[in-house]
């Protein structure tokens, strides 16, 4: 901290974390408006006073109906009436479960499983020690004799179970693929909004009702407009509630530092300072920030809260950020309601049959996620339960005596093996106790009862015309949206603040005045400290690497964070998540929207996730901290081997989307012990999604050297200074060599220069033609022309082909781990200029400059393939890569913010300039008229036929938006717009291009559409010898995994030598961070066969077969937890 304050630019983010506030810019303390906060509490509190409630129940469930309606049917927006192809393969998947499902052998195996689970809790709370009463002796003896016999008598159920398992594995992704394909699902879509709207059709609300809410709207208005003014005083809450109360705070600030000169004084620091020297040099060294310590008023400030009032300043931001997502004013919601029962009016459907099919498919896969729990390791399962059996064998079953000292001689080794039997047997306890076998049998038989019904019902007129009514409102856009959110904030506002909460606000803000004062009035702590830089002592200290600093507090953090987590599961967070887990879901399931109960379901779902994870790494914590003595280490080299072996700790992180469900749930809750329960369940996740749990992204094995250098560092500063009278004359010496070697160095620099010249190797730009420095091609010695004959490619793909299910996946986890491991060199010769910070989400984000975009600057990278094509690849949020995983870095087009530009029109600037003719987006768009979206790259064309979006010069109109046709047949998941450019700024009209969107591939996912679409799609774009754009709507790996489909199966086509491995390598050098799991490179290794043998018409039985091992690969490794390197599958 002094280093950088002292010697380093941007220090107001140091000074942010000596006031415990974290990587906070303290400067804008003196922007904070902390006047307008009375008045903004008095008009909550004359709200709560006077907000009309008597209504808000109908109304709110109406509008958040008209809004679901609005929001789930993007997906089939139409401009034309509806018309769905037969879902065939559906229903005939639907028939081959059906026939293969066997409900007795579930029920019997799970009825058995759960007894032994109840069982097995009962005799892990025994004790088998020597000294026990002989009626506890029989207890204990009794309670594992029944927990043998259960076990015998499950076994061959449980074989069963495996066997029928094994039997349907070709189901086990049934509703994940259900849920990727529109074809299946879209006609659900309409049929469960038609339904919604029907219900809200006929629905009659009081003429009171859009009164009432008019009353709460104009409140709602005028908060919005006493929010703006402070919008930097709610920047500064937010931080205040991630950092000032985590585990890792006191690391830092006045008061660490404070804590810090006592150690020292008082000789705490066990034996790291060698004597009274050391100790006052250090003192000396440190003076400028320790004197900081002791004078600075601001010492004295601090900003950290009890855990009540964080979470009532939590619940106020959360307000606050909602008041904020408020387009424009609600006061006229009278309107809204009028016009959302004028597009509900348009047309009507009502056939109860449909709806009654429908019902029923949604329950089936709602059995069938219930049954995915049911795909566990058997094996393991079968070993533990006989170990169990093989361990107690009740040689004399009658003889308590016998029997028990039986039992407490295999105490240590029973303990692991029922701890062990017991994780597994959790898997069955997850299935809820209302799931019923034979129910799902008859919701299957229901889904194929109805089958013709569904599809006659489909081709009725009035459903098809429901296009109408969700045109309609579309059309109120960001209207319904804000009058959505404003009918949520008025429940959220009584709900989360009462009196008592409130007066804890405006303590907590009054408490916030004074310090705010104190620092826009105080002298500059960088002045004060300045004035004491001369001294050698402090330079000499000032001189340590503060990249040492940052990756010891990682580490040391990472410990903190960890035991803390260990502090809230001794709260019994986990048990309170997992008690609640159903009563949520039926909070869920009384919601009136119909989307929006899907998609809190599917997030909610995630809980078990988030407790396996959890348990996981506590686990792994708990083994590697036995296996670390700190009590012998003496110096600081030596507390880092403590870190040997950390950096194999799992992720514990939190999802996000757990908080989103509870702060959506939590203001519908009427029942007000369950409301109070889940609001402290939210608040314990708050904490721990405070904590930065997200290990694999940071380099802990660098942890070790780190502390080691720092030790180096440290002992070289206490060292012997040089004789009295020496100084000086090293000093003159120093000035004669210095200037010595800077001639030297001034004419190596010449030579070098001139010969670059000489040999036309420097890239100036010049002049007339503006060239810039030249995008390398990294193939450029490739000088092969033709590809192989048709007898090499068969062998080739042959060779492809080959090998057993394991060695495929050893192989592309082997290639992930050279993406994880990759040297991402940065820096290349002038005169390359790096990227500019502001074109930047993160800068910590590595771009390759050898391939980097030149012509217009972005985070993209451009490269050909061997038949000529250039491809330019951007980025968007970067998910996961090695080192850098999870940096949130939008690299794509971005909006304008106060850290960034609007790269939309440098992305605009490229097409134009380099007269691109196709682009394809692969991902998930959004909308304009949308609340900004920071997780996707920033809208960049309008959606819809006739729409258009300007952006600073440009313009961007959609001319034309259509399915992708391959063979006369609508590719339902690449829509293709045309899209016509046209920039103020220059004489030429326009440009127009074709724009593919492949909005159904997901991040980190291989698509749900085959290879035939991508064949397609590439062969369209590849006619096209002007550059082609490439990007995702986050993330990369999907992006790379397309243009790879043609790198990789091109360049094997061209080399005899290679094989895929090889291919890949010279993919990936042309882009850092080119994938995010192995999943995607074995999909593409795969498709890189399924374009060969297209490209030259050959057999397509090696591709098939490939295909077939791949999704062997995919049924086995999905869900396997990263490697020790970091590595995942998907």
């Amino acid at each position: 901290m002094q280093s950088d304050i002292m010697n380093r630019s941007g220090i107001d983010n140091t000074i942010g974390e000596l006031l415990n506030l974290g990587p906070y810019n303290a400067s804008n303390l003196r922007k904070l408006k902390v006047s307008g906060l009375d008045e903004f509490m008095d008009v909550v509190k004359t709200f709560l006073r006077s907000v009309n409630t008597a209504y808000i129940k109908n109304g709110e469930k109406y509008i958040s109906a008209c809004e679901d309606i609005r929001i789930g049917s993007k997906p089939i927006r139409s401009n034309t009436p509806y018309s769905f192809p037969f879902r065939a393969e559906f229903y005939e998947k639907v028939e081959g479960l059906k026939n293969k499902f066997d409900g007795i052998i579930v029920e019997n195996a799970l009825k058995k499983l759960r007894s032994i689970s109840t069982t097995l809790q009962t005799v892990q709370t025994y004790s088998l020690e020597e000294f026990v009463f002989e009626s506890e002796k029989t207890t204990v003896v009794q309670g594992f004799h029944k927990l043998s016999n259960e076990i015998e008598d499950a076994k061959n159920d449980v074989n069963k179970l495996k066997e029928f398992i094994a039997s349907i594995a070709d189901y086990q992704y049934f509703k994940d693929e259900y849920e990727r394909n529109p074809e299946s699902e879209n006609p659900m879509i309409l049929v469960g909004l038609t339904e919604l709207s029907l219900d809200k059709r006929f629905e009659t609300l009081p003429s009171i009702v859009p009164m009432s809410f008019k009353e709460n709207f104009i409140m709602l208005d005028k908060m919005k407009e006493l929010v703006k003014p402070l919008e930097y005083f709610f920047d500064f809450i937010e931080h205040m509630i991630k950092y000032p109360n985590v585990p890792s705070a006191d690391l830092k600030g006045f008061g660490a530092i404070s804590q810090l000169s006592s150690e020292i004084n008082d000789h705490s620091l066990n034996g790291l300072l060698k004597n009274q020297t050391d100790i006052e040099k250090l003192m000396d060294g440190l003076s400028p920030i320790l004197t900081t310590q002791k004078a600075s008023k601001l010492a004295n400030i601090s900003f950290s809260t009890n855990q009540k009032t964080r979470d009532v300043v939590s619940n106020i931001y959360s307000i606050v950020k909602d008041l904020n997502e408020i387009s424009s004013s609600v006061e006229n919601v009278d309107n809204t309601f009028n016009d959302y029962e004028n597009c509900l009016k348009i047309t009507w459907y009502s056939q109860g049959i449909t709806l009654t099919a429908m019902s029923a498919e949604s329950e089936m896969f709602e059995d069938l996620y219930m049954l995915s729990m049911l795909w566990i390791d058997y094996q393991k399962l079968t070993t533990e339960l006989t170990n169990v059996t093989s361990l107690i064998t009740f040689k004399h079953p009658n003889d308590i005596l016998v029997s028990y000292s039986e039992i407490s001689k295999v105490d240590v080794q029973l303990k692991s093996i029922l701890n062990e039997l017991k994780k597994s047997l959790d898997q069955f306890q997850r299935i809820p106790k209302d799931f019923n076998a034979d129910t799902f049998t008859t919701h299957m038989k229901e889904v194929l009862n109805y089958k013709e019904t569904f599809k006659t019902s489909l081709k009725n007129e009035r459903l098809a015309n429901e296009y109408l009514v969700f045109n309609c409102l579309e059309e109120l856009g960001s209207r319904s949206r804000d009058v959505n959110i404003a009918s949520r904030l008025v429940r959220k506002l009584t709900v989360y603040l009462d009196s008592d909460q409130l007066s804890l606000l405006k303590t907590y803000f009054n408490s916030l005045k004074e310090p705010v004062k104190l620092f826009t009035t105080n002298e500059s702590i960088e002045t004060e400290m300045k004035k004491q830089s001369v001294e050698k002592t402090v330079q000499d200290l000032n001189q340590q690497d503060w990249s040492l600093a940052t990756t010891i507090d990682r580490a040391v953090t990472g410990i903190k964070n960890v035991l803390e987590v260990k502090k809230l599961v001794d709260l019994k967070i986990l048990g309170q998540l997992l008690r609640n887990m159903d009563t949520v879901s039926e909070e869920i399931t009384k919601l009136s929207g119909w989307s929006i109960k899907r998609k809190l379901k599917k997030k909610w779902r995630k809980v078990y996730d988030v407790v396996d994870r959890i348990e996981m790494g506590l686990q792994f914590f708990e083994n590697w901290i036995h296996e670390t003595d700190i009590s012998t280490m003496r110096n600081i080299s030596e507390y880092g081997s403590f870190f040997t072996g950390f950096e194999k700790m799992p992720d514990m992180w939190i999802d996000n989307s757990l908080e989103e469900v509870l702060d959506y749930v939590i203001p519908l809750v009427e029942d007000g012990t369950l409301r109070n329960e889940l609001i402290d369940l939210k608040s314990k996740l708050d904490r721990m999604a405070s904590l930065d749990l997200q290990f694999s992204k940071y380099n802990y094995e660098k942890v070790p050297e780190a502390f080691g250098k720092f030790d180096k560092f440290l002992n070289d500063f206490f060292s012997e200074d040089l004789p009295i009278g020496s100084e000086e004359l090293t000093e003159d010496w120093t000035i004669y060599y210095s200037c010595l070697l800077l001639l030297i160095f001034i004419l190596i620099t010449g030579i070098v220069l001139f010969i670059l010249w000489y040999y036309k190797l420097l890239c100036f730009k010049q002049r007339k033609n503006r060239t810039l420095c030249s995008v390398v091609d990294m193939d450029a010695d490739d000088k092969t022309v033709n590809p192989l004959t048709e007898d090499l490619l068969v062998i080739m793909v042959v060779n492809a082909s080959m090998g057993a299910i394991q060695q495929k996946y050893e192989l592309w986890m082997e290639l992930m781990k050279m993406v994880v491991n990759e040297t991402r060199n940065e820096n290349r010769a002038f005169p390359y200029i790096q990227l500019a910070i502001r074109k930047n989400w993160d800068v910590n984000l590595p771009l390759n400059p050898w391939t980097a975009l030149q012509s217009i600057r972005l985070h993209a990278n451009t490269f050909l393939t061997r038949i000529g094509n250039i491809f330019t690849v951007t980025q968007s949020i970067l998910s996961e890569c090695g080192d850098i995983t999870n940096y949130t870095s939008f690299q794509g087009p971005m909006y304008a913010s106060d850290d960034h530009d609007d790269t939309r029109i440098d992305f605009l600037s490229l097409i134009a300039k380099d007269e691109t003719e196709y682009a394809v987006m692969i991902g998930q768009a959004q909308s304009e008229d949308d609340p900004k979206n920071l997780s996707l790259c920033a809208a960049y064309f309008s959606q819809g036929p006739g729409g258009s979006v300007k952006i600073g010069p440009f313009t961007v109109e959609t001319l034309d938006e259509t399915p992708f046709m391959n063979q006369g047949t609508a590719q339902i998941d690449v829509t293709l717009r045309t899209l016509k450019i046209t920039d103020k700024r220059t004489k030429k009209v326009s440009r127009t291009i074709k724009h593919f969107h492949m909005s159904t591939w997901n991040d980190e996912d291989i698509p749900p559409f085959g290879y035939e679409t991508c064949y397609q799609v590439m062969q369209t774009i590849i006619k096209s010898k002007k550059p082609i754009l490439v990007h995702n709507t986050k993330g990369v790996g999907s992006a790379m995994a397309f243009v790879g489909l043609e790198y990789t199966s091109r360049m094997m086509e061209y080399h005899e030598e290679y094989t895929y491995k090889d291919a890949f390598r010279k993919l990936i050098e042309k882009r850092y961070c080119s994938f995010q799991n192995a999943r995607q490179i074995g999909w593409m290794h795969v498709g890189s066969i399924f374009f060969t043998s297209r490209n030259h018409n050959l057999d397509m039985y090696m591709f098939n077969q490939m295909n077939n091992v791949f999704f062997e690969v995919d049924r086995a490794y999905s869900g396997v937890p990263k490697n020790e390197n970091g590595v995942k599958w998907c």
